[in-house]
């Protein structure tokens, strides 16, 4: 299983797990592989491997309605697919799944109750493979450290029936453990990025020439067609507008490698991930303005690049517009947006940059494996923990700040303190490298799980990585100052969904009270109606006996024949009103008219 295409975007992370993952199964002999995403097209295209799409229709906002989709397809897997319409994707996915002999849950996204596709996608798709006695390996997994009450009916069966569970961070092993994953099968790994594996199919179609990344963009002669086939970095004009985002200044084209003479960048990678209630406005310009600091601090360009894209002509991603609009808030030249598509690229760019920045754990990954410097900046303070479970692989823990930070001096401090340690920083990070022997080990026992059932070692994990501390007083106070923001937005969430909660069933108890009492004035009205029919059958009968007598008279038969009708019955006085036909008798009738209506005490 894989998140690539989710949503449409092209997830730099994503895809890289998903390489990763599969140059890791064909190296161990196993080349029959299926691969269920939301974009079948665009992984058989990119990786070469057969591919299904997802069970998808999930909803972010209606959890009952994820619950009765879940149950549809398990429902629709014990008793066939026949239950299921004949173009849900649903139903090959459960074909797939009963033919298989494993299922690996790969991605990037958290199983997170704030975004909920992915847990509801996993979760699914493994209780399909547990009803047909199919193990489920899950690879590189990340929880949020806030779980929704709802959505623990997924994610705890995902997590205790799973073969094997390999946790990026000591807060996902924490929570797996306590939602039911057994300690035997609880394993901390990396993240199953590539070691040597070109992610790109081409270069996109772009408007531009190939210049120095030290010249001035503004300088550059623009002209059209592809970039040039020399190797540099290619710069696109801003001529064209693209649902209200421009094109990136600066084009990383696939199969080409930066050359000396481009000379060195800081590279800021942004995933577009902020805490929820901060202003979009606010964020950007902090970024923009710590941006500005680096440039000037390092007297080289920063380039700025999305980690989500969606292709030319559609709706740009989240980080798109981020980066879009922090560059347009820097108003500075040499901050410069920038499109990536090729993870060895971006690496090479890495290699020769004096920084690498990012709100997200992909810039802590590029950076390790350009053994380059890096600096963690996050906006969300539930993505921290994924984050410092990247940074503890390089050693780096000290130099991942929080939102708050970017209102001191604690940034600028630990960029320049980069800087003057770049020697010491990329020798710490050639001996720590990457794990690649505990990463083998762990691979050879999940397919081993997965193909023979063989248990798990204890020894599995990741060895002990040396840190390298920060020698600044600075470092432990940023480190304090993000640990509170990341305890007080975990209360915040909870709180918000409590609230949510409340003030859903308050909307369901109106509802049910308005109802009830509509229900009780019909009720009285055919009640009333019928005393009245009743009425004037008796009055009729006894006219009928009488008719003899009345007969004798014209006036009186025509009297009796023109008697007043009956009237319908209404509610009594002491009758209660619906909760709508006060509000409305409200609206109608203004204070002081004489009405005896009583009035409500509050508006």
């Amino acid at each position: 299983m894989s998140d690539v295409g989710a949503g449409g975007t092209l997830d730099l992370a994503a895809d890289a797990a998903l390489a990763g993952t599969l140059a890791a199964l064909r190296a161990r002999g196993e080349g029959d592989l299926v691969v269920s995403a939301p974009r079948p097209d665009l992984v058989a295209a990119r990786h070469h491997v057969a591919a299904v799409g997802a069970v998808g229709g999930w909803s972010d906002l209606d959890r009952r309605y994820a619950m009765l989709r879940h149950r549809t397809v398990l429902d629709a897997a014990a008793h066939g697919t026949q239950r299921l319409g004949v173009h849900d994707p649903a139903r090959l996915v459960i074909e797939t799944v009963r033919s298989c002999a494993g299922v690996i849950v790969t991605g990037a996204a958290p199983l997170s109750s704030r975004r909920p596709s992915a847990l509801r996608e996993r979760a699914t798709v493994a209780a399909v493979a547990n009803r047909f006695d199919v193990p489920v390996v899950l690879v590189g997994q990340s929880v949020e450290p806030v779980v929704h009450r709802a959505d623990e009916a997924l994610l705890t069966p995902l997590l205790a029936r799973a073969a094997a569970v390999g946790a990026v961070d000591d807060a996902t092993l924490a929570l797996a453990a306590a939602h039911g994953a057994l300690d035997d099968r609880l394993v901390r790994t990396v993240e199953p990025w590539p070691r040597h594996v070109a992610l790109g199919v081409g270069a996109a179609s772009v408007r531009g020439t190939s210049g120095d990344l030290s010249q001035d963009h503004a300088a550059l002669p623009q002209r059209p067609g592809p970039p040039d086939d020399d190797g540099r970095l290619a710069f696109a004009s801003h001529d064209v507008m693209s649902h209200g985002v421009m094109p990136p200044d600066v084009f990383l084209p696939h199969g080409r490698r930066p050359r000396d003479g481009d000379g060195p960048v800081v590279l800021a990678l942004l995933s577009g991930a902020a805490r929820p209630g901060d202003p979009d406005a606010t964020t950007d310009a902090t970024w923009a303005a710590t941006l500005v600091g680096l440039a000037a601090l390092h007297g080289v360009p920063v380039l700025v690049v999305p980690t989500r894209e969606r292709p030319p002509g559609s709706a740009p991603t989240r980080a798109q517009r981020r980066v879009a609009r922090v560059c347009a808030v820097a108003d500075d030249a040499r901050v410069r947006s920038a499109s990536a598509r090729d993870l060895d690229v971006l690496t090479d760019v890495a290699a020769h940059a004096a920084l690498v920045v990012g709100d997200g754990y992909e810039a802590a990954l590029v950076a390790g494996r350009a053994r380059a410097p890096w600096l963690g900046l996050v906006d969300d303070p539930l993505h921290a923990a994924r984050v410092r479970g990247t940074a503890a692989h390089l050693g780096l823990t000290d130099y991942l700040l929080g939102p708050e930070s970017r209102w001191t001096s604690e940034v600028s401090t630990a960029a320049a303190e980069l800087r003057d340690r770049a020697p010491e920083v990329r020798a710490h990070l050639a001996r720590v490298g990457a794990p690649t022997r505990d990463d083998d080990a762990w691979w050879d026992a999940a397919v081993g799980r997965l193909a023979h059932g063989r248990p798990l070692s204890r020894a599995l994990g990741l060895s002990p990585v040396p840190s390298l501390p920060s020698p600044g007083t600075w470092a432990r106070p940023a480190t304090l100052l993000l640990a509170a923001a990341e305890r007080h937005e975990q209360v915040r969430t909870a709180h918000a969904w409590q609230l949510d909660e409340i003030e859903h069933g308050a909307r369901v108890a109106a509802r049910g009270v308005d109802v009830a009492a509509r229900s009780g004035v019909a009720a009285r009205s055919g009640s009333a109606r019928s005393g009245s029919a009743r009425s004037g059958s008796a009055r009729s009968g006894s006219a009928s006996g009488t008719s003899a007598r009345r007969s004798a008279s014209a006036e009186d038969a025509g009297a009796d024949r023109t008697a007043a009708p009956t009237p319908v019955a209404g509610p009594s006085s002491e009758s209660p009103r619906p909760l709508a036909a006060w509000r409305a008798l409200w609206r109608r009738v203004p204070p002081g008219s004489g009405s005896t209506a009583p009035r409500p005490a509050t508006r």
